[in-house]
């Protein structure tokens, strides 16, 4: 039985670490071929080194997905290297130390927003016009739970991921037609360095992030991996402009 992203071609952002590292692998194991980028370009090298020791294609490039003309380079890489374009997880992204909001500053606020939705909106248009002319490809963009919900003293960030995840269902409306796809992934307190470092900006007590849930532990990067590359899959064919919170059911829970 073939893998269920055999031979798909598949570009991953913020690769480096985290979801992004977990995402790449998993991809990589259902038998996608890979362009992986970061910021920390070594270290999507080193993931991608090891995607390769197993067996899999994977090539590297470090990406400043804020930059127009970066993300233009990667997906021109990704066709040229591989002839085309399947699937992509624009996961690359990062938040600000936590504050009310009436005490965040304009800084963080244009900083937020263009890491985590301006930076997903350029990969979405060059993959779109990549995936427009050879006939569709399933993008998948990583939000948050903070994107569903109201979230105390972190408005730039879920200011950013709300607008993400409308962004998604826009494009999802706009290009079915044309056999691209469109969907989130919108993951609760997951264990992550960037996790780790929320955890510490509160006190270090995880437990203030991790709440009172029906699933009662941390997400592990591989659980939002596998649903993401469900999303990229044949499988998820009738699946468009949807947010799919991987949250232990959090969000069932608060709203």
């Amino acid at each position: 039985m073939m893998s269920m992203l055999q031979d798909k071609v598949i570009v991953v952002t913020g690769a480096g670490n985290g979801i992004g590292e977990a995402s790449a692998k998993c991809f990589a194991a259902h038998g996608a071929r890979l362009l992986i980028s970061d910021i920390a370009g070594d270290q999507a090298e080193r993931v991608a080194a090891e995607i390769r020791a197993g067996g899999a294609q994977a090539q590297a490039m470090t990406v400043d997905v804020t930059d127009e003309a970066q993300v233009i380079a990667m997906v021109d890489a990704a066709v040229s290297r591989y002839g085309r374009l399947d699937g992509a997880l624009n996961n690359a992204g990062g938040g600000c130390a936590p504050a009310p909001t009436a005490e965040v500053t304009l800084a963080d606020m244009h900083r937020v927003m263009d890491l985590n939705f301006t930076s997903s909106w350029l990969c979405t248009k060059y993959e779109i016009q990549a995936m427009l002319k050879t006939g569709g490809g399933s993008i998948v963009a990583t939000a948050s739970d903070a994107g569903l919900l109201g979230t105390p003293n972190m408005a730039p960030y879920a200011a950013a991921k709300a607008a993400l995840i409308n962004l998604i269902r826009t494009a999802a409306v706009e290009y079915g037609k044309h056999g691209i796809r469109l969907n989130a992934v919108c993951p609760g307190a997951t264990a992550t360095p960037a996790l780790q470092r929320m955890a510490e900006q509160v006190g270090g007590d995880i437990s203030v992030i991790l709440g009172d849930r029906p699933i009662p532990r941390l997400g592990e990067p591989r659980e939002v991996a596998e649903a993401a590359a469900w999303l990229l899959s044949d499988l998820s064919s009738f699946v468009t402009g949807q947010p799919l919170a991987v949250d232990g059911g959090f969000n069932a829970a608060f709203t």
